[in-house]
């Protein structure tokens, strides 16, 4: 179907499911197309049923005058859509049927005249019951409500076996206490009965409560007593209430925004009263469960305090309950916050420059020295009058900096706007209600939109498109539902027409359910880039859009009793004792809505929505979700939405039984509890000052954590990453230390004083607690404070006196300039759409490594900022580099994609900055409208079925379309069953291969390959537990005293002298090994360590020159590798005598290919590529090494991830820092540093797997050659190693067991994806290797090494060696399959590249065509 066919305009085309009931005779072919159950409720009125009708017809000879009716009825008629090619409209009709009818005539009319009449059908129109009769009661427990924390009496279940929908038909009172009639489209009325607020809280509970419920025509349907929550709660028991002020005599204020914490311990059992309740005055607290053993349990009461004013909190319980003990934390009290706010004036001055012939004006907006105070993270917005312009986002705390320090800043904004506006102008922050300078010929008209058309779409999104043109300023962005925006510059799907701004086009995007209920709203607005705004009313469009597409019209619809057909989780009632583990539900329903969203939300996770999926093979949705390790013993309790209907675990037991009961056991007891600081401490000595912490969590363990100490006049803070098996800590009970090197401030200007400004801390169960300047806030709710048992003193500032003060006051100078090859006119319409910007400057004094500039990109209406890279080339000037990808069809709304870049926060070590925008310099980008683009798809598994490609540019002509698939079997044209400008499906794919290749062709012209990696279907029969937690036994001990001093020793804490990231006192990140370590006296080798080491109690700490757990491969120097300048690949070769007076050539190869995503399940969801790669050889003589940078990007959805892969060689022994670990990098070793921004997972129990292609390779024939794959520890348990050898010569790869992944250090895991005796030569080896990456939000680093030895034994004296002749072995491939990269997978190392490739000189060429036929994979 074409969209737009000559110059016909579709009002509207409505797609939904049709229930073609009657047609008429009468030649204008009406068809009711009410959907089935549209009108199954009860009577809203006295007399009858408001009931809604959809009728159908065509008008072929347009006449005009036509209007439809009900016989002897007063209704409303909407004119909803109309389709004028094929003459076809819609219109709904809302009429009062009055009760016992379940038929009518609907009548259409030309001027009063008769011209056709239909006859239709209707669930019959009944009077809701009165009374109800009562069937059944089922009364359930208590529950915390998905972290509402507000507390039950109880579920009730009242079995009124209603058959019709009853929902906004009845009002529910329960007397002193709250009811909540649960939406649902059940027989049953389901209603949540919880406490009163305490000022009304009775004195004790009776023993019934009553229910009584009125329906809409003010009847009483039902009035009785119901007994009491639990059968064993004794009768009007009693209430004992703790009563306290936190505020002592004389104080009237404390620090504030900070956090009230409360504990409370009871003995079991406790099923028979109600759970603890909390009641703050004026203050929305919470109360959870954070602990349980076998004989008690304890709550924990949390309250956000955000102004002065006299708390009181108060737990009530039943006196029947024994209380084991009580806590109280208090407030810090001061008179002086410690964190000044960031502060702004908005007596800023404003100006625009003259009017350019390219159709805008460039503003500034700029202050004096102190306009910005204390700078923070701030909100940023644009808006003209009332309609905004740039949405308020958060931006660096150096947002539009010019000159100054963080206390006292001068700010100074350009921003480009169209020349049509004038009015009033307002910047978020800065300034408001500015004039912009008058235009005589100003744009005061909005679009217009020509026609709009919405289709139901996958995973109940929807799919909209608009027609629209403004031919004054321009078209600038649309919005739809209420709520979502997208704007024109990406989302046309054929070439617009411009003047100078985009004018007419066709515009598409797709909206996903985001969890929301229906939309409230479905009006389209277009706005032009003067602010004007035209309101597109679909003339009372409802369908299908009664609900949101893929929801169910609870007010319209009643279910039997088995909606419900199938429910099971994968894992229930199995023992979870330190095991974490992803779960899942597989749920159908009774005629299965396919486009529908399911989700869970569970108690632990109170904004976070586990979202189901269709899985096509099982015939049912699947909801992945995560369940913590040691959870408490009762049944877990949920909610489940399908999808504008919510039905908790409670009611789901007695709708589908004990399956819906999900239950786990731990042996050690429940944890819910996070890391908590018990103790801080200050130390200053001759090199360092910080800080000492005390952290403990005695079931989980502490697994990771970030601290950040911060100066009164700094905005970067020292940050801290804290990771007990990285600095063999005891997770349970231990000490770290937080020092700041003096040496950072030898040269100063004032006096600082050190606070710690933020605390994140996780155990291993992933329970978290947060500290951020006071607020405690997790998913929009009040959590834990880690500092709450400091009882208020976590205020503890640390002093520095500056001695010798340093009066300079200017910032440094800086000079931009922009990389043209990447650049210049950048197609922003295809996958690479990579932009360096490049800066240069010099101060008079050091500058800082610490403060990272940022660059913001601005367009007209448009920006974001990314981070800059920054390289000190001697002590006082500097160089730096902004690399990003630009978002896919950046600036386009105008016609030269003009935009600018502005650089800010480059500082010096006193804390002058700087920031600089160079005002006549613009950069542009294109886009060719004709070349399609795939950047994405819909999940696809393996048993094949329907594909949804998507992606841009697809054109409005489905007779232009091909789209072609090659599974490895030869290239296929597909049918397109669905047509769109940014997705395509097509259907009955049957796959032969593993892989599938995808390409369209839309007029002739290719799109860029895609290539689908299927997944592996689903299965009901859960895998086997996850190996629980390596533990160590609680204790209260640590490995240090709280009181221990750091001293000034060779373990005292180093700083980065690039990122300011201090670590640990003990000087080492490694993670402790998981084997039994050697002890001093049984290191391996003859002699112990092969002469070439000592023997330590890690194992053999290896001289200079020599590796590996024995000591005996020996470094061999080599030359500078060769680059490939397509790819991130590297050749280093080396002639070594071969022992017969002639020499033997070893060469090396890595290569990165793809990056793949892949589920929980490790099935693969999506591929990617990595074909396309930009080079820059970034070698300067500051150090000397070469140094290669690649860069590429992929498309997933629409966001573009940057790979950045960086290889240096070292000429010489260096020491460097990664992950908080200082490594010794020995010459000729080879380091690959990988960058990946943020990827758009599908979903967050995924994971990425980097593919690369690696082998080794000796001269010489192959007879009695041997080759050996091993890996293990390195000396000094940090790290891991992983050698390939053939005969006397190694590829050693060395790699730390850490990643960078966002801001923490985290696991990461790696496995050889082919196998090792599949080789088909013994002086050889080819294999492929895996990195997994787990999700993450910004950032991923990764930063291995790798060095080229020589063997004092070979491989032939080696078990498992694979050799060839008569010294031939067998190699275990059950053991070589399956190795893991390090020791043990949950302590894998971070590997950039996993091996190299040793090969014959004379046979580089052979290899190299082995090696790019294993890169196809």
């Amino acid at each position: 179907m074409s969209f737009i066919r000559g110059h016909y305009v579709f009002l509207i085309l409505v797609v939904f499911y049709i229930n073609f009931i009657n047609s008429s005779p009468g030649g204008f072919d009406m068809i009711d197309r009410t959907p089935a159950n549209f009108n199954n409720k009860y009577g809203d009125d006295t007399n009858g049923c408001n009931f809604i009708f959809y009728i159908q017809y065509k008008n072929t000879n347009d006449l005009s005058g036509i209007t439809l009716s009900i016989f002897d009825r007063s209704a409303v008629t909407t004119a909803l859509t109309s389709d004028v090619s094929s003459k076809t409209y819609v219109v709904k009709i809302t009429a009062l049927m009055e009760y016992g009818e379940s038929s009518t005539v609907v009548t259409l009319q030309e001027n009063e005249v008769t011209k056709d009449q239909i006859t239709i059908t209707f669930p019959q129109c009944q009077m809701i019951p009165n009374p109800f009769t009562l069937y059944s009661v089922s009364v359930s427990g208590s529950y915390i409500e998905n972290s509402l924390y507000r507390y039950w009496a109880g579920t009730y279940m009242l079995n009124f076996n209603l058959i019709k929908s009853y929902y906004d038909l009845i009002t529910v009172y329960c007397g002193t206490f709250i009811c909540e009639p649960q939406r649902s489209v059940f027989g049953q009325l389901f209603i949540n009965v919880h406490l009163p607020p305490s000022n009304t809280f009775p004195g004790s509970i009776p023993a019934q409560i009553p229910i009584i419920i009125t329906d809409i025509l003010g009847r009483v349907a039902y009035s009785g007593n119901i007994d009491s929550i639990m059968p064993s709660l004794p009768v009007n028991g009693s209430y004992a209430s703790e009563f306290w002020k936190f505020y002592p005599s004389g104080v009237t204020a404390a620090i504030y925004p900070s956090t009230m914490t409360n504990s409370i311990t009871f003995q079991k059992p406790i099923d028979t009263i109600l759970y603890p309740f909390l009641r703050i005055e004026s203050v929305t607290p919470n109360l959870r469960l954070v602990y349980e053993t076998s004989t008690d349990v304890t709550f924990l009461s949390t309250a956000q305090i955000t102004a002065t004013g006299s708390y009181i909190n108060e737990i009530i319980y039943f006196d029947s309950l024994v209380r084991n003990s009580l806590s109280r934390s208090s407030l810090p009290y001061t008179t002086v916050t410690p964190f000044p706010a960031f502060q702004t004036t908005n007596d800023f001055y404003f100006s625009c420059g003259d009017y350019t012939s390219l159709g805008y004006r460039l503003c500034s907006a700029y202050g004096s020295a102190s306009k910005f105070q204390n700078l923070a993270e701030h909100a940023y917005g644009f808006s003209f009058g009332s309609t905004v312009m740039i949405d308020n986002h958060v931006v660096p705390g150096t947002y539009g900096f010019q000159s100054g320090t963080n206390k006292e800043a001068k700010m100074f904004i350009k921003l480009m706007i169209s020349t049509w506006y004038t009015g009033k102008i307002t910047l978020t922050n800065f300034f408001t209600g500015t004039d912009a300078t008058a235009n005589p010929t100003a744009d005061v008209t909005p679009p217009t939109i020509l026609s709009v058309q919405y289709y139901p779409f996958q995973n109940a999104s929807v799919l909209v498109r608009i027609f629209a043109s403004d031919t004054q300023s321009g078209i600038f962005r649309f919005k739809v539902f209420n709520d979502y925006y997208f704007r024109a510059g990406y989302s046309a799907v054929t070439l617009p027409f411009y003047n100078q701004f985009m004018t007419t086009g066709i515009f598409e995007a797709i909206i996903p359910f985001n969890g929301i209920s229906q939309p409230s709203d479905f009006d389209v607005y277009a706005y032009d880039n003067c602010g004007n705004a035209q309101k597109y009313i679909p003339s009372g469009l409802d369908l299908p859009f009664t609900n949101f597409p893929g929801t169910i019209p609870v007010s319209q619809f009643i279910s039997s009793p088995s909606f419900i057909s199938s429910f099971i989780f994968l894992y229930n009632n199995v023992d979870l004792t330190n095991i974490n583990i992803k779960n899942t539900l597989f749920i159908s329903f009774t005629g299965n809505n396919k486009n529908a969203q399911v989700y869970l939300q569970f108690d632990t996770a109170s904004n976070k929505k586990y979202l189901g999926v269709w899985d096509k093979d099982l015939n049912c949705y699947a909801i992945d979700f995560d369940v913590s390790m040691n959870p408490p013993t009762g049944p877990i309790f949920y909610t489940l939405y399908y999808p504008d209907i919510l039905v908790n675990s409670d009611m789901l037991v007695n709708i589908v039984g004990s399956n819906a009961t999900l239950r786990f056991t731990s042996t050690v007891g429940a944890d819910r509890m996070p890391p908590l600081v018990y103790s801080i401490t200050t130390f200053t000595n001759a090199n360092n000052m910080g800080y000492l912490v005390n952290i403990q969590d005695k079931v989980n363990g502490f697994k990771k954590g970030l601290i950040k100490v911060q100066s009164d006049i700094d905005i970067i803070p020292y940050e801290f990453v804290l990771d007990p098996l990285v600095l063999n800590k005891n997770p349970y009970n231990d000490n770290y230390t937080l020092s700041i090197p003096l040496s950072d401030y030898q040269m100063c200007n004032q006096n600082l004083v050190f606070r710690i400004t933020y605390v994140q801390l996780i155990d291993n169960g992933n329970q978290e607690a947060v500290f951020d300047k006071g607020i405690t806030t997790l998913n929009g709710y009040t959590g834990i404070d880690p500092l709450y048992q400091l009882n208020g003193n976590w205020d503890i500032p640390l002093q520095f006196t500056c001695t010798a003060v340093n009066g300079d006051v200017i910032p440094p100078d800086v000079q931009m300039n922009y990389v043209g090859m990447y650049d210049s006119n950048l197609d922003v319409g295809v996958i690479n759409r990579k932009y360096v910007y490049n800066f240069s400057g010099y101060d008079a004094n050091p500058i800082s490594p610490r403060h990272i500039p940022y660059a913001r990109a601005s367009s007209l209406y448009a920006e974001f900022t990314f981070p800059c890279e920054m390289t000190i080339t001697s002590l006082t000037n500097f160089t730096g580099t902004c690399t990003t990808q630009l978002p896919y069809g950046w600036a386009k709304e105008h016609v030269n994609g003009i935009y600018r870049i502005a650089i800010y926060g480059i500082s010096d070590v006193l804390l002058n900055m700087i920031g600089f925008e160079d005002a006549t310099a613009t950069s542009s980008t294109k886009m060719d409208y004709t070349v399609p683009l795939i950047d994405g798809h819909y999940p696809f598994t393996s048993s094949g079925g329907s594909l949804t490609i998507l992606g841009h540019k697809f054109g409005n002509d489905p007779s232009k379309a091909i789209l072609t698939t090659d599974d490895g079997s030869g290239v296929i044209t597909r049918t397109i069953t669905f047509f769109s400008g940014i997705a395509l499906v097509v259907n009955n794919i049957v796959l032969s291969g593993s892989k599938l290749t995808v390409m369209v062709k839309i007029n002739g012209i290719s799109s860029n390959n895609y290539t689908i990696n299927p997944s592996s279907p689903r299965s009901f029969t859960p895998p086997p537990l996850p190996t629980p937690n390596p533990t160590l036994i609680p204790t209260d001990t640590p490995t240090n005293s709280s009181t221990d001093t750091p001293t000034d020793s060779s373990t005292d804490t180093p700083t980065d002298s690039s990122t300011g990231t201090p670590t640990d006192s003990n000087g080492s990140s490694g993670t402790p090994p998981v084997t039994t370590t050697p002890q001093p006296g049984t290191c391996p080798g003859q002699p112990i360590c092969n002469g070439n080491g000592k023997c330590l109690s890690t194992g053999c700490d290896c001289n200079d020159k020599w590796e590996g757990e024995d000591c005996s491969s020996e470094h061999i120097p080599t030359d500078n590798p060769s680059v490939d300048p397509t790819k991130p690949t590297t050749n280093t070769s080396v002639e070594i005598p071969d022992g017969d007076g002639g020499y033997e050539t070893i060469s090396t190869l890595i290569s990165v290919i793809a990056l793949n995503e892949l589920d929980f399940q490790n099935v693969y969801v999506k591929n990617h590529s990595l074909d396309l790669w930009y080079l820059v050889n970034s070698t300067t003589s500051a150090s000397g090494n070469p140094l290669y940078i690649y860069t590429t990007t992929i498309q997933n959805q629409d966001l573009e991830t940057n790979i950045t892969v960086t290889i240096e060689f070292f000429l010489k022994n260096q020491t460097i820092e990664f992950a908080g670990k200082y490594i010794n990098m020995k010459p000729s070793t080879l380091k690959y540093s990988i960058d990946i921004t943020p990827y758009d997972f599908s979903s967050t129990y995924n994971y990425l797997q980097l593919v690369l292609s690696t082998g080794i390779q000796l001269s010489g024939d192959t007879k009695d050659s041997c080759i050996i794959q091993e890996s293990g520890n390195t000396t000094d348990t940090t790290a891991d190693y992983f050698k390939l050898q053939v005969d006397t010569h190694s590829l050693y790869a060395r790699f730390i067991k850490r990643a960078m992944i966002d801001t923490n250090i985290e696991d990461v895991s790696s496995k050889v994806l082919s196998k090792f005796e599949d080789n088909p030569t013994t002086n050889a080896i080819n294999t492929l290797i895996g990195i997994n990456i787990p999700f993450y939000n910004e950032k991923v680093v990764l930063d291995p090494d790798f060095s080229i030895l020589l063997d004092t034994t070979p491989a032939s004296e080696k078990s498992d060696s694979l050799c060839t002749g008569k010294s031939k072995k067998k190699l275990s491939g059950a053991k070589i399959a399956g190795i893991v990269i390090g020791c043990v997978a949950f302590f894998a190392g971070v590997i950039a590249a996993a091996v190299f490739v040793f090969h014959k000189r004379s046979q580089n060429r052979k290899l190299n065509k082995r090696l790019q036929n294993i890169n196809q994979y």
